[in-house]
């Protein structure tokens, strides 16, 4: 049993990208979804779109940001093999990167 009452916002993080995870790996699912913030103009706006994700899409796991490249066709979902990979979480190609948060802000 965990002891929720240090860590509930950790927690609580980790279960709700374990669960986006499962729903994009599922796909055949819809999400709105909202840009992080920039800078300047960017930063003002807080763009929100429906984002789409094909039935199970094919996963690829990478260890680094350069095997990105590896992957060049489109709706592929790559899946870090570390749970600290840099600013993302997983990303959709051809150009979506996926950073899941229940925090109201989340610094990159």
């Amino acid at each position: 049993m965990w002891d929720i009452s240090n860590n509930s916002g950790s927690i609580r993080g980790l279960q709700f990208e374990a669960y986006v995870l499962h729903l994009f790996r599922k796909g055949d699912c819809s999400f709105t979804i909202r840009h992080l913030k920039g800078r300047g103009k960017a930063r003002r706006r807080k763009k929100q779109e429906e984002f789409t994700i094909s039935k199970e899409p094919k996963v690829e796991h990478i260890r680094v940001p350069e095997n990105i490249s590896t992957c060049a066709n489109n709706n592929i979902l790559i899946i870090p093999n570390k749970p600290n990979f840099g600013a993302a979480d997983f990303i959709m190609t051809p150009a979506n990167i996926f950073q899941a948060t229940v925090a109201k802000n989340h610094p990159i």
